[in-house]
């Protein structure tokens, strides 16, 4: 979740137009992404691998456990994970790959054009933004009911609220803009 958070951060200073010039050079560009995309990549395997794990150690030991229980456990504590993964890998290939942060900017304002609405790069920065709130607050209904201060429905329902909403906001801005991709 730290590492996914941070790329967030990354990519929200990346991504604007206000964010540090080091990042115009590509190889930082470059750099920065193959760091953050290996941490992202290396934790989502071993969280995939550790799935059995993860939902074991998650619990309740309280209560009698029915069937289908592991893929709900699954989705809630696996998936938040792993999803982003296939929006990072395209979003480091076109961005210190392909292109670079001179073409993204040039293409948020086609894209602004093309649209006759300002707001994709404000969209992509906000959406960094909602990215990294998603994980932290994981991390602390994990805390909570660590802590023995929320139940297990209540862990799972609020990394949900914050999750899923962000799953469907990276969706709808990455197909945006891969729409308008020239």
């Amino acid at each position: 979740m730290a590492s996914s958070s941070m790329f967030s951060g990354f990519y929200f200073l990346w991504t604007s137009p206000y964010g540090p010039t080091m990042f115009d050079n590509h190889l930082v560009t470059q750099l920065c992404f193959a760091m953050f995309v290996l941490l992202d990549l290396g934790f989502a395997v071993d969280t995939v691998l550790s799935a059995d794990e993860i939902v074991e150690s998650r619990r309740d030991r309280k209560s009698e456990d029915y069937a289908g229980r592991y893929w709900v456990d699954a989705l809630g504590y696996v998936l938040p994970v792993i999803w982003g993964l296939p929006f990072i890998l395209p979003t480091a290939y076109f961005d210190a790959v392909l292109y670079d942060r001179e073409w993204f900017f040039h293409q948020c304002q086609y894209i602004d054009q093309m649209k006759g609405v300002p707001g994709m790069n404000s969209s992509l920065c906000y959406l960094q933004v909602i990215l990294s709130l998603a994980a932290s607050y994981g991390a602390l209904f994990v805390t909570l009911r660590d802590k023995k201060l929320i139940s297990k429905n209540q862990e799972l329902a609020g990394i949900s609220v914050f999750s899923v909403p962000a799953m469907i906001y990276t969706t709808f801005v990455t197909a945006e803009f891969i729409s308008y991709l020239r």
